[in-house]
């Protein structure tokens, strides 16, 4: 990052951003590249590179886009939400996604993208099944719709599918890949398409008041993680699974194992309040935790570049120290409790 080429990237002057960009497009199979700060952000201007006022986009109800991402979509580019159910490994049913395109009727809105998100937060960190992606991609091309995807943990998928990212995106209009996340890159997405596209969603990012100064030096730990990490995505998908078969040994803790795809672990503690796990795990423990979906009682636990084996260990026996030493009498009953009526993380 210190010794990194700099320049103007508004004025697309910056080479080592022209490099990144350059070498995710190639990655994903499309013809050119944007970065820009985030994933949230990258996914709002290829909506506002696809997308009218007034136009409408399919989606999961538990997608990142309609849950995490501020109503950015409705609230600055005048475009509506149309959520279909999301299935458990993070897929919609065909026949869902097909009855949520609107006719061509002026009493409507304007349906003009689908958008799907893998791995899927949401749903243990799955990947998205090939077939579903080319279902999806028919679906798009009979009624002449975008197809975006939500990539942010896309190299998770990449690894967990044993497939190329390109071909795992092949059929699809615009991309956002993130670069932190599991890649392990401080800052930064990159949103990849046509260049028609990504001409468009530069205006925007403009616009949006996302151009870059000098961003070569966060371009320049982009394309370390490209060159150096997606190795090891393979280890935190390991480390996740270990992580959970621990818990799930656990008296107190329902979690499980088989439902982890990649590198998101989602749990429940018995008998204790979410936010009171988190509070302990970091205050006596110093080990960071979210609660799953930012509310209720599920946790989530990801793996990722700065978690080695011996933090899943000490993960471990830090949750067995606390579900033991805390309310141990009502996590007993909740235990009993759960065993009778047989309930799912």
């Amino acid at each position: 990052m210190y010794t990194a080429e700099v320049g103007d990237a508004c004025y697309n002057e910056d080479k080592t951003v022209q490099r990144l960009e350059e070498v995710v497009a190639g990655l994903l199979g499309k013809e050119a590249g944007m970065f820009a700060a985030s994933g949230t952000m990258t996914n709002l201007l290829a909506l506002a590179a696809h997308c009218k006022r007034g136009d409408e986009i399919v989606l999961g109800h538990q997608n990142h886009i309609y849950n995490y991402e501020g109503g950015g979509a409705s609230a600055l580019l005048g475009v509506a939400f149309h959520p279909v159910a999301t299935l458990d490994n993070g897929t919609n049913r065909m026949e869902d996604l097909r009855e949520a395109i609107r006719d061509d009727d002026f009493h409507f809105a304007r349906t003009s993208l689908v958008a799907v998100e893998t791995t899927h937060n949401k749903a243990n960190g799955a990947p998205l099944p090939l077939s579903f992606m080319s279902e999806v991609a028919g679906l798009c091309r009979e009624h002449k719709l975008i197809f975006h995807v939500d990539g942010a943990r896309l190299m998770n998928a990449s690894v967990a599918l044993q497939t190329p990212a390109a071909e795992i995106v092949r059929h699809t209009d615009s991309v956002s890949l993130c670069l932190s996340k599991g890649l392990g890159a401080p800052v930064g997405s990159v949103l990849v398409g046509t260049h028609a596209v990504i001409k468009e969603a530069k205006r925007q990012r403009k616009v949006l008041g996302g151009g870059w100064r000098q961003a070569g030096v966060l371009a320049a730990a982009g394309l370390y993680a490209l060159e150096h990490n997606i190795p090891m995505l393979e280890r935190d998908h390991l480390n996740a699974q270990a992580l959970a078969q621990g818990f799930s040994q656990i008296p107190g803790i329902v979690c499980d194992p088989s439902a982890v795809a990649s590198n998101i672990v989602y749990f429940r503690v018995l008998g204790l309040p979410a936010g009171e796990v988190v509070r302990r795990l970091k205050e006596e423990y110093n080990v960071l935790l979210g609660i799953g979906a930012y509310r209720g009682d599920r946790l989530r636990a990801v793996t990722n570049l700065m978690v080695n084996d011996q933090d899943i260990v000490r993960v471990v026996s830090a949750m067995a120290e606390i579900v033991g030493e805390t309310n141990r009498e009502k996590v007993d009953r909740a235990c009993a409790i759960f065993k009778d009526t047989a309930v799912a993380v």
